[in-house]
């Protein structure tokens, strides 16, 4: 271990140590330094903080190294190549009870809005930007859920994971959301989802990992994949769970 690894480590345990500490005020301002160290990831904290500091500012879910018109921007030609995809697919936003993952600033909650959807569901790791997107979107559903380790309480037609899954970086964590989302996926439902789909499994950053294709396939045996397009820096595809092609609509019955 260098003498650099040695010292945060050093750092780290102190402050963990002096987190368990019986006075709250000290408990309280270790807890916020330790979420603020380089390399440690704690997803709730983490999320917490950016989107408080971002707000909806699209830096807070986006490229925090671009503006939030330059983010705009993107996220524009992004949301073309989701609809396209989803043409592609025949969902049909109007019936499709629709589970949003890492809803954020409510950017899809919005693109199901204009495609007059109506069953929403989003589920993020923190709920501080919950106030104001009820209020904008007073007939959708939002729900403080971790997706890794909280069971989804019921099914849907069309799952949409964008700019997520290179967030859960523990490989057990992944897969516990991957087959969450699985078990509570539709008869010939539809969940879409990016990645950078790098040859293997890199770490890029403290917060991020990148995985291949066949991690994905691993998850989801016996379901229909379509073929990977450009997204941004990333790229876009669906996963469907039976490999038959008709309207994804909404059905209690399913």
């Amino acid at each position: 271990m260098t003498a650099r690894a040695k010292l945060k480590r050093g750092v780290q345990s102190g402050a963990e140590y002096m987190c368990r500490l019986p006075c709250q005020r000290v408990g309280c301002f270790c807890r916020a330094f330790l979420n603020t160290l380089p390399g440690i990831y704690r997803p709730h904290a983490y999320w917490r903080h950016r989107l408080r500091k971002y707000q909806f500012d699209l830096r807070g879910v986006g490229h925090k190294g671009f503006s939030h018109q330059e983010n705009k921007w993107m996220y524009s030609t992004a949301r073309s190549v989701f609809l396209e995809l989803c043409l592609e697919q025949r969902v049909d936003f109007r019936s499709a009870h629709m589970l949003d993952v890492g809803c954020g600033t409510g950017f899809y909650a919005n693109v199901f809005h204009q495609a007059t959807g109506q069953h929403y569901l989003g589920i993020d790791i923190t709920d501080v930007l919950f106030t104001k997107l009820r209020a904008q979107f007073p007939g959708f559903d939002f729900m403080k859920l971790d997706i890794t380790s909280q069971e989804l309480c019921e099914t849907f037609d069309l799952v949409v994971m964008i700019d997520v899954t290179q967030h859960i970086v523990s490989p057990r964590k992944f897969s516990s959301a991957m087959q969450n989302i699985r078990s509570h996926l539709r008869q010939d439902g539809i969940l879409v989802l990016t990645s950078w789909l790098s040859e293997k499994i890199i770490r890029r950053t403290y917060y991020e990992v990148s995985r291949p294709l066949w991690l994905y396939k691993k998850e989801f045996p016996e379901c229909e994949f379509s073929e990977p397009r450009k997204f941004r820096d990333k790229y876009i595809f669906s996963v469907r769970k039976q490999g038959q092609l008709g309207d994804i609509a909404g059905s209690q019955g399913r």
